[in-house]
């Protein structure tokens, strides 16, 4: 967790500094800082949720994430083959020691993302559950539009943001009741769910878009992976994290959970593939509130 929280605070200086750099040239700097804060702390679907709110285009969204699948994978291409000597011997982070990545028993199983899990929603016994998550999500929005329609009334340009973290936040709580967090496969439904949302924002983009080279979103991609990775890496020698801990929680927060496993595989260590999820999803939980964050507050400058 403490190697999270670095990863956080590495994603948010980059962008600070980026948006110090780009802020007199580009209208949208505080946008893409806040996208980048959210993809890179969270993923993808942390960028998704917090779009409405701060008023990135569809095209935008679509470049941003275009740059960012291109340099993700040789991101993970570089961690997966040296990145272990690289950072032990440029670095001098201190090799993993068993138990350095230990938080106890968990069910690696719940945040699945392959095919067959996906294929389990449809199990009779699975409906009846994902129903009643269904329902509760359902009572969470219109709780949380409730909220955002009264905002607008004083402030229309927090409504949108108010309704966002309004549903991250009662989510987080309800995760406390045992009966809800244990209902199967609800993780894989809510991502069904963000892939046709994913989908719908694609269909209606301009892909004219894509053939115009844009730097201040190339430049908030490539910087924001690529520094934030060694500010990170600086960090967990400062504070004594090993060189596994670093890669695995790095990899959680700038490409999400789906790429955990694969990862704990290319570095032969499955000690970390836990501490790995858990800190992808604590990225999840956590990313909304980051980038919206981030996004109010370079407005200001």
């Amino acid at each position: 967790l403490l190697c999270m929280v670095l990863a956080c605070v590495s994603i948010v200086i980059i962008t600070f500094v980026l948006h110090l750099i780009f802020r007199n040239a580009d209208p949208n700097s505080a946008k893409y800082a806040a996208g980048a804060t959210a993809v890179y702390t969270g993923g993808t679907v942390n960028f998704a949720a917090i779009r409405p709110a701060i008023g990135i285009s569809n095209d935008d969204f679509i470049v941003f994430n275009t740059y960012d699948s291109v340099i993700s994978v040789i991101y993970i291409f570089f961690l997966s083959t040296v990145g272990t000597k690289f950072f032990t011997k440029v670095f001098r982070l201190r090799p993993f020691v068993n138990g350095d990545s230990s938080v106890g028993n968990i069910d690696s199983s719940a945040m699945d993302e392959s095919v067959y899990a996906y294929r389990e929603i449809l199990k009779k016994e699975n409906i009846p559950g994902l129903l009643a998550a269904l329902g509760i999500s359902a009572a969470i929005f219109g709780v949380s539009y409730a909220l955002n329609m009264f905002v607008s009334s004083f402030n229309p340009s927090l409504g949108m943001t108010v309704m966002m973290l309004s549903i991250t936040t009662i989510s987080i709580a309800l995760s406390f009741v045992k009966k809800i967090r244990e209902i199967r496969r609800t993780f894989q439904l809510g991502m069904y769910i963000i892939y046709i949302f994913c989908f719908s924002v694609a269909a209606s983009a301009d892909f004219k878009a894509l053939l115009n080279f844009s730097l201040p979103i190339f430049c908030y991609v490539f910087v924001s992976i690529i520094a934030s990775l060694i500010l990170h890496s600086l960090l967990c020698r400062l504070f004594k994290i090993d060189v596994h801990t670093m890669i695995i929680t790095s990899v959680s927060a700038i490409c999400s959970p789906p790429f955990v496993p694969a990862m704990a595989a290319a570095l032969n260590n499955n000690a970390v593939l836990i501490s790995g999820l858990v800190t992808g999803v604590v990225g999840y939980a956590v990313g909304n509130y980051l980038g919206n964050a981030v996004y109010y507050l370079y407005s200001l400058i």
